[in-house]
C-alpha cells in the first residue's frame, strides 16, 4: 500500500473474513448447523489452540498442492497443523476438483502401519472408522525394510535376507490383526514406504488412507519424512492420526 492510503481496521478485516466463511457456509445443503469463527495471528497456531480448547474432534484442511508440482508441496500451514494438533486431521486431495461427498464417500479404507507402538492405535482407529460408520473394506498395508549391502560384502548377506524381512514383517502384521481383532486384505513388501502405500491405495481404489503421524522413529513415524511423503503422494484423501 501506499503510505497516503488508510491501513484497514482489524475490524474491517474481521468483517471481510467473516462474510467470505459465511458466503462458504451458504452454499452448503445441510440441515446441520454450522458455526463461524474467525481467528487473529498465525493460522497454524490459532488453528492448533482452537482444536484443543473447542474439544475438535477432527481437522480437515487443503494441502495446496496440486497440478505438475503436488510432489513438492504440501503447504506450511498444514504442515505445522499436523505437527501441533492431536486429533486426527484429514486433508485434501491434490486435484483441482474435488469429489462430492456423499454417505458412501468412504467404502474402501487403507491403513498403513510401521510396527510401532503407535500401529495398534492407528488400526484401531482405522477398523473402527470403517465399520462404524461406513461398514468398509480394510487394507492393511506395511512396507518391510529394504535391504542392501556394499559389493564389498555381497558375498556376506544371505541371498534369502531380503525374503526373509518381508516375510517375518508378514507374520508382525498378522499378529497385530489378530491383536485388534479386525479383517482386513494385506499387503506387505520391502519397498519406498511413502511410494508403495500410496501405490496399493491407488490400485485398490481406496476412498481414504489412514496413517499414523507421531514423531517415533520408523517408517511412517517421522513426521517430516514419510507422514508429509505420503500425503503428497496420496491420490486420495489421507487422515493422519
Amino acid at each position: 500500500m501506499y503510505m497516503g492510503i488508510p491501513w484497514p481496521s482489524q475490524a474491517d478485516l474481521e468483517a471481510e473474513a467473516k462474510d467470505r466463511v459465511e458466503g462458504l457456509v451458504d452454499n452448503l445443503e445441510t440441515k446441520h448447523s454450522i458455526a463461524s469463527v474467525i481467528l487473529h495471528g498465525d493460522p497454524a497456531t490459532e488453528i492448533a489452540k482452537f482444536t484443543c480448547e473447542s474439544d475438535v474432534g477432527m481437522v480437515t484442511m487443503p494441502t495446496h498442492g496440486y497440478g505438475p508440482f503436488r510432489r513438492l508441496v504440501l503447504g506450511s500451514v498444514a504442515a505445522k497443523v499436523l505437527h501441533d494438533v492431536s486429533c486426527p486431521v484429514l486433508t485434501g486431495v491434490h486435484i483441482p476438483e474435488v469429489i462430492p461427498f456423499t454417505p458412501s464417500t468412504y467404502k474402501r479404507i487403507a491403513c498403513a502401519v510401521d510396527g510401532s507402538e503407535h500401529s495398534r492405535e492407528v488400526l484401531e482407529w482405522a477398523w473402527s472408522f470403517a465399520q462404524s460408520w461406513w461398514e468398509a473394506s480394510l487394507t492393511v498395508i506395511h512396507a518391510a525394510p529394504r535391504v542392501r549391502s556394499l559389493e564389498l560384502y555381497a558375498d556376506w548377506c544371505p541371498p534369502d535376507l531380503q525374503a526373509k524381512v518381508v516375510e517375518g514383517a508378514k507374520q508382525n502384521v498378522a499378529n497385530l490383526l489378530q491383536e485388534v481383532g479386525c479383517e482386513a486384505e494385506v499387503h506387505v513388501d520391502a519397498a519406498d514406504p511413502a511410494m508403495y502405500v500410496a501405490s496399493v491405495a491407488e490400485e485398490g481404489e481406496a476412498d481414504v488412507v489412514v496413517i499414523g503421524r507421531s514423531l517415533e522413529e520408523g517408517f511412517l513415524g517421522g513426521l517430516f519424512t514419510h507422514a508429509y511423503s505420503l500425503i503428497r503422494e496420496a491420490l486420495c484423501p489421507v487422515i493422519s492420526i
